[in-house]
């Protein structure tokens, strides 16, 4: 098979490094699918997820009452699944920003 050939067929869908595209896009730095949301890190359906995670507490999965802190089912002093996930990734839960460590 001629290589010329084989390599038009193989490579027909590709794109060509040399050429223009338009802007490269921003993709959400916790799922990596989707287009990052207005001026988070994040997409919209990760921030929809993060908005749930906040609601939840870490010690049982129940909801918790965000002002104070207390698990309605447990009754105990807790923090959100949130709160975990941003001390475990750098992630500023107000600005939906990940921070990065010096």
């Amino acid at each position: 098979m001629n290589y010329e050939k084989w390599h038009k067929a193989t490579y027909q869908n590709c794109d060509d490094p040399t050429e223009y595209n338009g802007p490269d896009i921003d993709y959400c730095k916790n799922c990596d699918c989707n287009p990052k949301y207005d001026d988070m890190d994040v997409c919209y359906e990760c921030s929809d997820e993060f908005d749930e995670m906040d609601t939840v507490s870490y010690c049982c999965g129940a909801t918790i009452d965000t002002d104070i802190n207390i698990c309605y089912d447990c009754k105990d002093h807790s923090e959100t699944s949130l709160d975990e996930y941003c001390r475990e990734h750098n992630f500023n839960k107000k600005t939906y920003r990940y921070e990065y460590r010096k």
